[in-house]
């Protein structure tokens, strides 16, 4: 009988340590469960943490769940914070998983990894995807930041600015001189060999040795006394002949040396090519850009659009990794059990916004049921006034994939809102309203912000132009608002950026401009002539030495030439003198003295 009592009490007792054990280590098997079956859904890497399971484990919690992109191995499709999860009982007898609530807090999508997932199915991937939208658009991103740098004027006449632009002019002064100095010095050296041939110097050297010895008043007789008036007046006319050759000689020379001053006009008209040639480069180079406006709220709109279009491009990753294509393709069906979200219940702690709605048709067999997956939530801060909504569908048939989402936020405080780098927008409020559309590889984004309000403020920098012009802008419209359009199919997109007050922007663009290439104009010139004046100042030196070599010999024969002049007058009123002392002589004294001076 104890035998009895004992097998029938090991009978009953054996489920109920099992149910024990069970119950004690509920929270391990479930945690185990859920994350093999959700990898097997995903097909990567999943992980939770803090798994607690209620009395009958219908009722889930956890702290944090992480699930890796299968297809990009260091990004994650969704992160959550604490979520409590209920699920409905019934189906799970079925061995179908259908959710009856859920609220997840802290949910982020699209975020990178620090470590790389595991890719749990084994299936073979292509080697490359194809490019997404918000590939593309950071792309686009930075190419427009390499334009902004047009648009950033600043001090166009700093000498930096002025240094930068010379440093690519070819100047033609600097050679033109050369050629100038050479020429100039080949001018002169034939003017000094011509100067040497003529042979100034011998006869005038000829003049001043014939009169070397002659006196006068040591005449013997009145016949030497009239050969000496004689010989001194053809010296006279040969130097009266050398004066003529050295005239015409001192005005060839004058021809020559203004000849070779033509050199110095030629400068002038050097340089001033040289600028002209320089500020030709400055209108090269200035910016000339029809979409003034798009350019410059293109980098708040791809801030604003890029984590919205990477997050939603996530979310179809995931709902297209939940769903199963195998019966459509052929291939078995994957060893995943089914999953429904017939209709949930959502809150999100979206940063500062409590977004709170329903989630329905999330299903892992949505080729069957043919319902595509779809959402509406709707929130607002906790402590400021505005609202946001965001509603949409995801369907991924096997046939076409479809994805609709529109995104409103209606009377948001603006803070600081960067519109370009320095250049910011504070205060005011902002509606925002984002319709995101997907059909197979063609993705089309429409977006609308409108900001009431605001002041512009920041530390503009190069785009000071900007903030002054925009300044102007708002105060000419209620509210400014920026309309864009992307249209991405098959790796190649189009984006239409259009403002309310592009136009403005685009003349108070152009004045800057002006403005702006007007002072590099002038500091670019001055600059030019101060970096060419040395070679002016080489020149004229040239040319100052050229004209001493050519007129100072002319000068030193002329100097020659007046000496053997005044010699040759001081010895003709030698013998004019001696002749009229003689003559005075003879009148006093008779004939003796005049046969005394005749023989």
């Amino acid at each position: 009988m104890k035998k009895w009592l004992i097998g029938i009490a090991a009978v009953l007792g054996l489920p109920l340590v099992a149910v024990a054990l069970l119950w004690v280590c509920r929270n391990p098997i479930i945690t185990y469960g859920l994350t093999h079956s959700a990898e097997a859904l995903v097909g990567a890497e999943v992980s939770l943490e803090g798994v607690k399971a209620g009395p009958f484990g219908l009722t889930l919690a956890w702290e944090r769940l992480v699930v890796a992109d299968p297809d990009n191995p260091w990004k994650n499709v969704v992160e959550t914070g604490s979520c409590r999860l209920t699920l409905a009982g019934p189906p799970l007898l079925k061995g179908c998983v259908v959710v009856e609530s859920l609220t997840a807090n802290g949910v982020s999508v699209g975020k990178g990894r620090r470590v790389k997932a595991r890719v749990v199915d084994a299936s073979p991937r292509p080697e490359s995807t194809p490019e997404s939208l918000s590939l593309w658009l950071r792309r686009k991103l930075e190419t427009d930041a390499k334009e902004l740098p047009a648009l950033s004027l600043g001090d166009r006449g700093s000498p930096e600015i002025v240094r930068e632009v010379m440093a690519g002019v070819d100047f033609q002064t600097p050679g033109l001189v050369d050629r100038a100095r050479a020429d100039i010095k080949a001018r002169v050296t034939r003017w000094q060999w011509r100067l040497r041939a003529h042979d100034f110097k011998g006869p005038l050297r000829a003049v001043g040795e014939s009169l070397d010895g002659e006196d006068p008043t040591k005449a013997e007789s009145t016949e030497a006394l009239a050969a000496l008036s004689e010989k001194g007046e053809g010296l006279k006319r040969d130097l009266k002949r050398m004066k003529r050759e050295l005239r015409a000689e001192r005005g060839a020379a004058e021809a020559e040396v203004a000849r070779l001053r033509r050199w110095a006009s030629a400068y002038r008209g050097w340089v001033a090519q040289d600028v002209e040639g320089a500020v030709a480069l400055v209108h090269t180079k200035a910016p000339d850009l029809k979409d003034v406006g798009g350019t410059l709220f293109s980098y708040h709109q791809a801030e604003m659009l890029i984590p919205m279009v990477t997050r939603l491009e996530s979310l179809g990753a995931l709902i297209c990794a939940l769903q199963e294509d195998g019966a459509e393709s052929g291939e078995p069906p994957r060893p995943w059990p089914r999953l429904w979200v017939r209709h949930a219940d959502l809150e999100i702690n979206a940063g500062s916004y409590l977004l709170q709605g329903t989630v329905t048709g999330l299903s892992s067999r949505e080729s069957k049921t043919g319902d595509p997956f779809t959402f509406h939530l709707q929130g607002e801060p906790p402590l400021q006034a505005g609202r946001m909504e965001v509603k949409g569908d995801v369907s991924c048939r096997s046939d076409v994939y479809r994805q609709g989402v529109t995104v409103r936020a209606r009377g948001i405080p603006q803070g600081e809102m960067v519109l370009a780098p320095g250049v910011h927008l504070t205060g005011g409020e902002v509606d925002v309203t984002v319709a995101y559309r997907a059909r197979g590889e063609e993705v089309r984004v429409e977006s609308l912000l409108a900001v009431t309000g605001g002041e512009v403020t920041g530390d503009s920098g190069d785009l000071r132009w900007f903030q002054q012009a925009l300044k102007g802008a708002l105060g000419r419209v209620p509210a400014l608002e920026v309309d864009s359009v992307v249209t991405f199919v098959g790796g190649e997109g189009r984006w239409d950026l259009v403002s309310n007050v592009d136009a403005y922007l685009a003349i108070r663009f152009d004045e800057a401009v002006a403005r702006e290439t007007k002072r590099l104009t002038q500091g670019l010139k001055a600059e030019v002539e101060r970096h060419l004046s040395r070679h002016g100042m080489v020149l004229e030196e040239e040319l100052a030495v050229a004209e001493q070599r050519i007129l100072s010999p002319l000068e030193l024969l002329e100097e020659s030439l007046r000496r053997e002049e005044l010699a040759v007058d001081r010895f003709l009123a030698g013998v004019d003198k001696e002749r009229a002392k003689r003559q005075q002589v003879i009148e006093e004294k008779g004939m003796d003295a005049l046969m005394k001076w005749k023989y």
